[in-house]
């Protein structure tokens, strides 16, 4: 089983408009904690979207939904 000790973020909106779809964990059991970004060379590459959930159950992530750059909604 995955042990986190931290959070995971996905995507989201920037100040300018643009949209993300990269995947970074924040550990928080390291002194100050510490910020990686995951799934750099992964060929799974979810759409970029904002305003989206994500789930981890058991050792997957889920993401729900979300908004694309369209401004329609994400199912893939």
């Amino acid at each position: 089983m995955l042990q986190l000790g931290g959070f995971v973020i996905f995507g989201g909106k920037n100040a300018n408009g643009s949209f993300f779809n990269d995947l970074w964990f924040y550990n928080s059991t390291e002194s100050g904690g510490k910020w990686k970004q995951w799934a750099r060379n992964s060929k799974l590459k979810p759409p970029k979207v904002a305003r989206h959930t994500i789930t981890l159950a058991g050792e997957y992530l889920y993401l729900f939904g979300g908004s694309l750059e369209t401004g329609e909604f994400s199912s893939r």
